[in-house]
């Protein structure tokens, strides 16, 4: 039973909105979309249908937040928004996770007032932004080129940065994140199931395609050639967060001109510390099978062979130097 099936007798808007308020109490997805009122034989189908839909998860990470900021105690009496908004606009693969839970911290929120406003649709060229956001809000992460970020409406006060990754990183990190780790949501259930059939190298092929059809590669590109004339924009570099975390999260903290003193700083970053999140690995000790695979940069000179090179240039051009990167 698809969910079109639903369209004549109320909206889908609606039974999404329902499912996820039911899915939040025992994140059981097929009584989830029993109680939001779907008959119980269509029940494990339409929850597999709902699941794998950006617009849901992005409405589960809204409530998500929404019910962190609004009971949990760790929230409470946070000062005015520093910005009305702040831009978080990046490539895919580029530590976007990380980041989303640094700005969701506790410390964080009470340092300067900003909520998060999920946005968790894979976007490029085919990413709409049609409202303004709510004002205090950080949206995070955008994943759009820079003519799309441009459509925005932007208030008075606001900052914009962009997170920029070698692309040849990027492609390893969607081979094995879409293979792997990646969470079930359109497309990457068609991707995994070619990957899974398919050689490494043939596999690398697909991912460049794949990249290559969503305008990811001309969405990178755009940041660099057209974001470097404005100055609202500041295009930072993942290998430098990959080197040392807290060094990145200064500069981008002084960016945005959040002030914390050494202590509250510190906490912060071991909290979030790569290890962490990577159930106690070090940063190069891979493991294909996390989402946090190996936390070090420049690894496709150990999985780019001679015909995955050859292809890559072949589809991307000029892009490695025209981001700033060598061959």
């Amino acid at each position: 039973m698809e969910l079109q099936a639903f369209h004549e007798e109320e909206s889908f808007r609606i039974l999404q909105s329902r499912f996820c308020r039911e899915f939040l109490r025992d994140r059981d997805a097929a009584k989830a979309v029993v109680r939001a009122g779907v008959p119980e034989a269509n029940s494990q189908a339409l929850a597999v249908q709902l699941m794998r839909r950006a617009s849901t998860r992005q409405e589960l990470e809204l409530l998500e937040a929404s019910q962190l900021y609004n009971h949990n105690p760790l929230y409470r009496n946070p000062p005015d928004p520093i910005l009305d908004n702040v831009f978080y606009c990046c490539s895919q693969k580029t530590g976007s996770q990380w980041l989303k839970s640094i700005f969701l911290d506790p410390t964080f929120y009470q340092a300067t007032g900003l909520r998060i406003m999920p946005y968790v649709a894979l976007g490029n060229k085919f990413a709409k932004i049609e409202e303004p956001a709510p004002r205090g809000t950080i949206v995070t992460h955008l994943y759009v080129g820079y003519e799309t970020y441009a459509s925005i409406a932007k208030p008075k006060r606001f900052k914009t940065f962009y997170i920029l990754r070698d692309p040849r990183d990027i492609v390893v990190s969607w081979y094995y994140s879409a293979k792997n780790s990646h969470g079930l949501i359109d497309p990457i259930p068609r991707l995994r199931e070619q990957l899974k059939r398919s050689a490494f190298e043939d596999g690398m092929i697909f991912i460049i395609d794949e990249l290559e059809s969503w305008g990811f590669f001309d969405c990178q590109r755009s940041w660099v050639t057209e974001a470097q004339h404005d100055p609202a924009v500041r295009i930072f570099r993942y290998e430098d967060m990959a080197r040392n975390e807290a060094t990145f999260l200064k500069e981008l903290f002084k960016y945005l001109g959040i002030s914390l003193d050494a202590e509250s700083f510190a906490s912060l970053c071991q909290r979030h510390a790569f290890e962490r999140y990577a159930g106690g690995r070090r940063k190069g000790q891979e493991d294909p099978s996390s989402h946090y695979r190996s936390g070090v940069t420049g690894g496709w000179t150990e999985k780019f062979n001679d015909r995955i090179q050859t292809y890559f240039r072949e589809t991307t051009g000029d892009l490695i130097t025209a981001l700033g990167y060598s061959e």
